[in-house]
């Protein structure tokens, strides 16, 4: 028994290996061989280029603060920084994964079969932005509440980098469900033009930020540098929304106002965090009385499109387990 971390490394190896052979050689089902489809290759072409193009830009983008950042910053507290960058991008990540995971095929599905894509994107769209502006709320507002109950008094200087974060994120979740369509209507230029757009922005804004904030306050400017990487997130979104008018999917007024309540309810909680600070109370008490009240907040908004769901659920279930009638 070998207790180093290649023995792991070993076993997956290996598991991948006898997967792969076996099912080429022996077991039962369709056989994986090697083929050329001249169709399927130009399709890839067509297609896959800008989905690589996208990752690709993706992938720096997604990098391009630890760049930045590593320059501009000392390494004790771009440490307490990716502290809050573990908690504010708990959501966005969760959220990311359901719209391309789930959202994308059932998309792809409508527009192969009957083309109602602007009702279905709606349908499916609102509930998944409620759910995410309620989550990116309570991280504006309890952000540094968040760092105290999952941390120590040494990474308290995360709370604000995790309420910038956090309104990032929300912008980043609005931008993934057009990425999403646009995929799903076979647009993926659109997409890689967006994540093109961001890391321009990143590459201009993080450090305009840092200067500025230097220059206005000794001090600020990590946080500003913070505040231009989260701003860049929606210069993204800009350039996907408008990408979607070719589809006709124009939803520009729902997100602005989703955007105001989670401001508005995202500010008026840190204000409550900040009071609730001030009174001392225990960092337990103090989540439990910040996801009360953004629950709360967020309720009216919620709860309808729960009864809905539930009432659609309940009719499709009596639908099928109702006995068929009795012919005359």
């Amino acid at each position: 028994v070998d207790r180093s971390v290649l023995a792991l490394v070993a076993g997956a190896l290996v598991t991948c290996l006898v997967r792969m052979v076996l099912t080429h050689t022996y077991l039962p089902g369709l056989r994986n061989g090697f083929a050329w489809e001249p169709g399927a290759a130009r399709e890839l072409v067509r297609f896959g280029r800008w989905i690589f193009v996208s990752t690709l830009l993706t992938f720096l983008a997604g990098q391009a603060d630890r760049l930045v950042f590593g320059r501009l910053v000392p390494l004790d507290r771009l440490g307490v920084y990716y502290i809050g960058v573990v908690i504010a991008t708990i959501p966005s990540e969760a959220l990311s994964r359901l719209s391309m995971q789930i959202i994308f095929p059932v998309y792809a599905r409508v527009r192969e079969r009957d083309g109602h894509f602007r009702a279905v994107f709606e349908t499916i769209r609102t509930p998944l932005l409620i759910l995410a502006g309620w989550a990116f709320a309570g991280l504006v507002a309890g952000g540094p509440t968040a760092v105290d109950l999952l941390y120590d008094d040494r990474y308290q200087d995360a709370g604000w980098a995790v309420q910038v974060l956090a309104a990032g994120g929300w912008v980043l979740v609005l931008g993934n469900t057009y990425g999403a369509a646009l995929l799903a209507s076979d647009l993926p230029r659109g997409v890689a033009a967006g994540s093109f757009a961001k890391v321009l922005a990143m590459a201009v804004l993080i450090p305009a930020g840092f200067y500025v904030g230097e220059a206005r306050h000794p001090g600020l400017g990590f946080p500003g540098a913070v505040l231009g990487y989260a701003v860049a997130e929606a210069v993204r979104y800009a350039v996907c929304a408008y990408a979607c008018r070719e589809l006709q999917l124009t939803g520009l007024r729902g997100d602005a106002r989703l955007s105001l309540v989670v401001a508005l309810t995202g500010g008026l909680g840190a204000f409550l965090e900040a009071g609730l600070r001030a009174l001392e109370l225990h960092v337990v008490l103090r989540s439990a009385v910040i996801a009360l009240v953004i629950t709360l907040a967020w309720a009216p908004l919620g709860s309808p499109l729960l009864r809905d769901r539930l009432a659609q659920r309940r009719a499709r279930r009596a639908a099928h387990t109702e006995p068929p009638r009795a012919e005359a």
